[in-house]
């Protein structure tokens, strides 16, 4: 909510991908989400992981750089290139999304890691 856009949290089930479910495809336009072919910070990668569907997430940082989470691992940031540009199925872009908003994001990600 740093950036005054509230997504809701949707109930589902684990390996949702593997049992015929489209969860980032499906849901990401029903919230103001389009899909773009430039990249700016803010924006969303998804990625296929071990899979033909889109089943990760990542929100790109800048400077070549991705903040995401795996499963039962800390988030992280990572360099936006080889593996996870490789894998990248598609970068989407709220549509009420102010670049001048990041600016949020990242303070709050350097008090963070302070």
């Amino acid at each position: 909510m740093l950036t005054g856009i509230d997504l809701p949290d949707y109930v589902r089930q684990d390996d949702w991908w593997h049992n015929g479910q489209n969860l980032y495809l499906d849901l990401l336009p029903k919230n103001d989400f389009e899909q773009v072919r430039d990249i700016q910070e803010g924006d969303v990668i998804l990625v296929c992981l071990g899979s033909t569907t889109p089943n990760h997430a990542a929100i790109y940082i800048g400077n070549q750089f991705i903040l995401h989470h795996c499963p039962k691992r800390l988030s992280k940031r990572d360099f936006y290139s080889g593996f996870w540009r490789n894998y990248t199925h598609s970068i989407w872009r709220h549509k009420k999304w102010q670049s001048f908003a990041f600016t949020a994001i990242l303070n709050n990600m350097a008090i963070s890691s302070l």
